[in-house]
């Protein structure tokens, strides 16, 4: 939705959403280190080197994905000096040069919760935290923390990390970069300066906890995965053809020699190996991108309907 919230932009100003935000935000604000997209970006000299674990131990550089589209959603490229002048920004009711760009009740709404987040949608780091309750604004998880409102959200793309946590009323922010993938120690280093500059203690073991938690949730996706595979039923038929996704448009599965290959659009390619029955095993092509399973659903002439992957479901084309 903030990808159409763009459009809106572009639509109501005239400006694509690059130019507007870096008129409109980036220059006010003295935030000279900032760009709109990754492309705009490249030509910092300290620019970061993404990573990925491969296992459970072997850290290397990826390639960067291009994420053309989504510059809205999540194209932002910045560094710790900038990141501190936009906090203070938000926590200073969004004023520049003591002019306040939001309106009072605008500025409001944007921490005000718009809806309700249910435990299975909001951060497993609930289960260190235990809030009373877990909210969303506008762009902005929340939850009761140790008596303070604390609005948060992380950022994620191939390699590189990043949190911002703020307690409006003690006027606090706190912003971390990271360029490992899903790298969780971002939860860890909130909560303690949190407790440091807000609460002004040093009671809970955040790094070594969150390790335990986050590995455990680990440990049983492998032993899930170990188990399903344990249950593999060998010589059952593969399936290939054009299929499609309202949403997400077209893909393809073709032979490729002697295995199969699901292609989404831009170059995306996934590997298909037959597990049994109806289902594959799929890796993608970008290995840090992981694996999944692929099962196929047949019409009741027992010709290919549709296939699931990801949690998307792709229809046969005519």
């Amino acid at each position: 939705m903030y990808i159409i919230a763009g459009e809106v932009i572009h639509k109501v100003s005239g400006k694509t959403w690059d130019d507007f935000i870096k008129e409109r935000l980036f220059t006010p604000l003295g935030m000279l280190h900032t760009y709109p997209n990754y492309d705009a970006s490249i030509s910092e000299p300290s620019h970061i080197t993404p990573h990925f674990i491969f296992g459970d131990t072997i850290v290397k550089p990826i390639t960067y994905i291009k994420t053309t589209g989504i510059d809205a959603a999540g194209g932002v490229w910045s560094c710790a000096d900038d990141i501190n002048k936009w906090m203070l920004f938000l926590l200073d009711s969004t004023k520049i040069n003591g002019k306040a760009l939001l309106k009072p009740a605008t500025y409001a709404t944007l921490f005000t919760p718009q809806s309700m987040v249910t435990p299975a949608e909001f951060y497993p780091t609930a289960k260190l935290t235990k809030p009373h309750w877990t909210t969303y604004g506008l762009g902005w998880f929340q939850e009761d923390y140790k008596g303070k409102m604390v609005n948060f959200h992380t950022g994620s793309l191939d390699g590189a990390v990043a949190i911002c946590g703020l307690i409006n009323d003690a006027h606090f922010g706190v912003y971390i970069f990271g360029n490992l993938d899903h790298t969780e120690l971002r939860h860890a280093l909130m909560y303690k300066a949190m407790d440091l500059w807000v609460l002004g203690e040093d009671k809970d073991d955040w790094s070594g906890d969150m390790y335990k938690m986050y590995k455990g949730l680990r440990d049983t996706a492998k032993k899930r995965e170990t188990d399903f595979e344990a249950k593999r039923i060998l010589n059952t038929k593969p399936y290939a053809g054009k299929f499609t996704n309202e949403l997400f448009g077209d893909a393809e599965i073709v032979y490729n020699s002697d295995s199969l290959m699901l292609r989404f659009p831009n170059n995306l390619n996934v590997r298909l190996s037959h597990w049994h029955y109806d289902t594959f095993l799929g890796k993608f092509e970008y290995e840090w991108y992981g694996k999944d399973w692929l099962t196929f659903t047949l019409d009741a002439s027992g010709k290919v309907a549709s296939f699931n992957f990801l949690g998307m479901e792709y229809d046969k084309k005519e």
